[in-house]
């Protein structure tokens, strides 16, 4: 699993973002773009970027959107459906 640190973060919200960050992001999510694309389901490239980092990492996602990722092949779990 990957933490992104908030200089990582950073380098993407620049005005002009990291180049090699963003092209480590391109890798991670490249295939999930293209796999939705053709299933006529494009993405938003921020879920793509987010899903690539999870599958690359064997990782389970924490999101309340869950259906932003329900053909993404990522395991996800919902804080706000859990209960104690």
């Amino acid at each position: 699993m990957i933490i992104l640190d908030t200089n990582v973060l950073s380098g993407l919200m620049q005005q002009q973002p990291d180049p090699q960050v963003v092209a480590w992001l391109d890798g991670q999510s490249a295939q999930l773009a293209a796999k939705r694309k053709a299933c006529g389901r494009p993405v938003d490239m921020r879920d793509t970027f987010i899903a690539g980092i999870v599958l690359a990492h064997n990782a389970i996602l924490a999101t309340r959107n869950i259906h932003h990722c329900s053909d993404l092949s990522v395991s996800v779990v919902n804080p706000w459906d859990w209960q104690a």
